[in-house]
């Protein structure tokens, strides 16, 4: 495990690059000498989280002191991860440890083969036992006024907010101009989910019912307006599972890349794919398909209440009792930035911007999506895709799509726990009141212990 200490006297020109110019690499369990904030990543996509502390380190010159501390890629250092964790959690307990975390969230979701440890394996846990700062008071409201209003909100209302989104996936229904009239307009229904999802795959038609199993993973958690266990407590959640096992029960339609969208073009297949919109294929269809005289339709799934709540990709926190809040505050205005949040790049021409959040969700800078969208019709087709310019109308309908979340949901460990526990009852080997029973034995009255 390498623990990379940067310190002021780092050349900005060097750090701008991503160079290892002045670091040092220290094994985890020493002592660091001089008092310096701590930031601890455990994301999967190293490379954007550099992007950011980055930038920091070059716009807080020279005042920007921190150490980088890593936890171990599990697919190389498994036991070292695990060991690291284990020291970490002894520290946040005392209440020592990291002033800043970098926190996974939908990786149960988009990489559910991945079986590695989280430093917080509850979320939920973690914030009621008050190990993080209140970013409600740590951030301005300007800091807050440039967010998604799902997150503006917790400035406007003063409530607290201890972990705060990086990037967020909505549960999608795409489409094309093409697509039968009654689809879309079931599709951009706000009903309720559970008025919508029937009406939805009634629609749809049972030859392409398997087109939605994309909706099936994510249903628990873009269903819910808060915490998994206080969707899975709802008088109307054994509807919601029902709907599952059913969508379960009907394919499994995984997320289509750019190669197959085409061909569905081409080949008058039924132009509909759901999930979690990814970078691919969410933002190239928008280019893709100006060039082939069509334009893309979107709608976020509702939830439960008829709003629309978006599970976090990435998270950041902070230490309840750090000593560097104010460097805390810095970096995460430098997050959360659209500098940031639409990185520039020098590919695939100098300029053009790729989504930097982590594990690929969408952006909380609200500006961010037509930003990008923007810089694509300024520099054109590139890449190997044949592009054609993005209206002003696809580019409003993506700011409407990005501002339309109402909530944001918790992502981790105990998500999986809920798909194992389901597993047998979507299999049809176990019934549906003994599936609910354990569900709320597992987060319900565990949630309360």
């Amino acid at each position: 495990m390498l623990r990379t200490r940067i310190v002021s006297c780092l050349l900005a020109a060097g750090l701008l690059l991503g160079l290892g110019c002045g670091c040092t690499a220290q094994p985890a369990e020493e002592t660091t000498q001089e008092d310096v904030m701590v930031i601890c990543a455990e994301l999967r996509d190293y490379r954007n989280v550099m992007k950011g502390v980055n930038y920091y380190a070059v716009r807080y010159y020279p005042n920007a002191q921190f150490e980088m501390l890593w936890l171990p890629d599990p697919q190389v250092d498994p036991e070292g991860r695990e060991q690291l964790i284990r020291q970490l959690r002894t520290q946040i307990m005392a209440g020592k440890g990291p002033d800043v975390f970098l926190l996974r969230g939908t990786d149960s979701l988009l990489n559910p083969s991945d079986s590695s440890e989280y430093l917080f394996e509850d979320l939920h846990k973690a914030q009621t036992a008050g190990l993080f700062c209140n970013l409600t008071e740590l951030l301005s409201e300007a800091d807050f006024a440039a967010l998604i209003p799902a997150l503006e909100q917790y400035k406007t209302n003063n409530e607290p907010l201890y972990l705060l989104p990086l990037g967020y996936l909505p549960l999608t229904v795409s489409y094309t101009d093409q697509t039968a009239d009654t689809f879309a307009r079931v599709a951009q229904s706000t009903s309720p989910l559970l008025d919508y999802l029937p009406e939805l795959i009634n629609a749809a038609g049972q030859a392409n019912e398997d087109a939605l199993s994309g909706l099936t993973r994510a249903l628990p958690l873009a269903g819910g307006t808060g915490d998994l266990s206080e969707t899975i407590d709802r008088a109307d959640f054994v509807e919601l599972l029902r709907l599952q096992k059913q969508l379960m029960q009907s394919g499994t339609a995984s997320q289509p890349m750019i190669s197959s969208l085409k061909k569905g073009l081409t080949g008058g297949e039924f132009l509909c794919w759901t999930g979690m919109p990814l970078y691919d294929p969410f933002l190239e269809q928008a280019s893709l398909l100006a060039a082939q005289n069509s334009e893309p339709y979107f709608a976020a799934v509702p939830n439960l209440e008829g709003g629309v709540t978006g599970m976090a990709t990435s998270y950041v926190g902070v230490r309840a009792n750090s000593t560097h809040l104010d460097q805390a505050r810095e970096l995460i205005q430098t997050l959360l930035s659209e500098h940031v949040q639409t990185w520039e790049t020098n590919f695939p021409n100098p300029g053009y911007r790729e989504l930097s959040s982590a594990d690929q969700g969408l952006p909380v800078c609200k500006t961010a999506l037509a930003a990008m969208l923007r810089d694509r019709n300024r520099y054109g087709p590139s890449g190997g895709f044949v592009w054609g310019e993005i209206s002003d109308s696809t580019i409003a309908r993506y700011e409407e799509f990005q501002n339309s979340v109402t909530d944001i949901t918790l992502v981790d460990r105990r998500f999986e726990r809920y798909l194992t526990i389901c597993a047998p009852y979507f299999a049809g080997t176990q019934s549906e009141e003994l599936t609910l029973e354990a569900l709320q034995q597992e987060f319900v009255i565990y949630a309360d212990e």
